[in-house]
């Protein structure tokens, strides 16, 4: 029962507070440049939209009729000719 007698307390090492500042500041610094990256994607897709809607809206007022030239390669299609 008096095995914890004579037991000391932890130390962490010396460096230990430093190398999780550094890991939060090299996060900071990740998540900066990610989140740029998110903002300029956004922008774009924001941009794009715009574009072709007003694309859209300026160029339905004026629908041209499209003629068609196909030529049909069969004029018949009766395909038991022989039967009747």
């Amino acid at each position: 029962m008096n095995s914890l007698e004579g037991m000391e307390r932890a130390q962490p090492p010396e460096d230990t507070f430093l190398k999780i500042q550094q890991t939060i500041s090299n996060r900071k610094v990740k998540d900066r440049k990610q989140w740029m990256s998110i903002a300029a994607t956004i922008a774009l897709i924001i941009c794009t939209n715009i574009y072709v809607v007003s694309d859209y809206f300026n160029g339905s007022s004026t629908t041209s009729e499209t003629t068609s030239s196909y030529t049909p390669v069969v004029s018949n299609f009766n395909i038991y000719a022989n039967e009747q």
